[in-house]
């Protein structure tokens, strides 16, 4: 995962592939993500389009996508690596999101929690069609499923989502071995717990955060947690 301030810049990156593919596919994509920011974010100035930083982001993740895609081709150990990936970006009063995979993007506002990303996967999939419900999903065989990733196919089509941000919003992003054992509910008792102490100085806040990020992962540990656990939380001041 990555917290870039200076960028404004969130990252979270669950690989997959083996555990060393899958380890090098999210590092990549950080990287690729990363670097492509610092190069060519400066370039933009102040009057640049929504539409233009959508496709900003997407390329990013495309750029991530052909680096991953072309290691894994040049090495046979690592052919078929790939990662989710999920990304905040914050510029002004907006917030753009990017998507590739179950890796997902949350948004606590007034006491309520939504998901901003959609999963690229098989259950999504099912969901969409109504052949069951978020309940019944739980107990898909097929859960690992995904339909796209970042670094598996020689191109993508990530998701970017657009958002105005309020005042004493919180966002996290996480892998699903956070979100695959802490409900909704849940995730919002953890968050709102905490939230009144966001009245704070930049630097207090700090403190909050962190404290947010750690008792969610201690609750997903708590509720059989197996899987990776990846978790980013950013607060609107």
């Amino acid at each position: 995962m990555l917290v870039h301030r200076d960028l404004n810049l969130f990252i979270v990156a669950d690989g997959m592939g083996g555990h060393k593919g899958g380890e090098i596919a999210s590092q990549m994509a950080i990287q690729s993500i990363a670097e492509y920011f610092q190069s060519n974010l400066p370039k933009f100035t102040s009057d640049m389009q929504e539409n233009e930083l959508c496709r900003f982001i997407a390329n990013s993740i495309c750029k991530a996508n052909t680096d991953i895609y072309t290691k894994g081709k040049k090495d046979k150990d690592l052919e078929g690596m790939g990662t989710t990936v999920v990304q905040l970006f914050f510029n002004k009063d907006k917030l753009y999101i990017g998507n590739l995979g179950d890796s997902r993007a949350y948004l606590v506002h007034q006491q309520m929690i939504y998901q901003l990303t959609r999963d690229h996967s098989l259950i999504q999939e099912k969901l969409s069609q109504g052949i069951y419900t978020r309940a019944q999903a739980l107990q898909d065989t097929h859960k690992n499923v995904l339909s796209k990733t970042c670094g598996f196919h020689s191109a993508v089509n990530p998701d970017v989502f657009v958002y105005k941000v309020k005042k004493n919003d919180c966002f996290v992003i996480c892998s699903d071995g956070l979100s695959g054992l802490i409900g909704d509910d849940q995730m919002l008792q953890i968050i709102m717990k905490h939230l009144p102490a966001i009245e704070l100085s930049p630097t207090e806040k700090e403190m909050p955060i962190n404290t947010i990020a750690k008792e969610l992962v201690s609750a997903a540990n708590k509720n059989g947690g197996l899987d990776n656990i990846s978790v980013v939380v950013a607060l609107a001041s």
